[in-house]
C-alpha cells in the first residue's frame, strides 16, 4: 500500500494545521540541510508560522549572519552595476 495523494488546501482545525506546520516545518529544514550538505550551498530559510512566530534556518548556523552577507554581497552587486565595473 502506498501514500494517498492528498489535497492541497487550507487546513481548518487549528490543531491540526499547527501540527501540520510543524512536520513540514522540519522537513523543509532538513530538506535545506540536506540541500547544503551535497552541493555546498548556503541556504538560510525564515517561516512564519500561522500564529506569526518567526523560525529561522541557517546551513552555516548563524542565520543574521547569512543575510548579512547575502546583502553586502547585494549591495556590492548593484554598486558595482552603477559604476560599469564588471562584478
Amino acid at each position: 500500500m502506498g501514500r494517498r495523494k492528498i489535497e492541497i488546501q487550507k487546513i481548518q482545525s487549528k490543531d491540526r494545521l499547527m501540527v501540520t506546520f510543524s512536520k513540514r516545518r522540519a522537513g523543509l529544514f532538513k530538506k535545506a540541510h540536506e540541500l547544503s550538505q551535497l552541493c555546498g550551498a548556503t541556504v538560510a530559510i525564515l517561516v512564519f508560522s500561522p500564529a506569526g512566530k518567526p523560525f529561522t534556518f541557517s546551513s552555516d548556523g548563524n542565520f543574521d549572519e547569512t543575510i548579512g552577507s547575502f546583502h553586502r554581497d547585494e549591495l556590492l552587486e548593484s554598486t558595482s552595476q552603477s559604476f560599469g565595473m564588471p562584478c
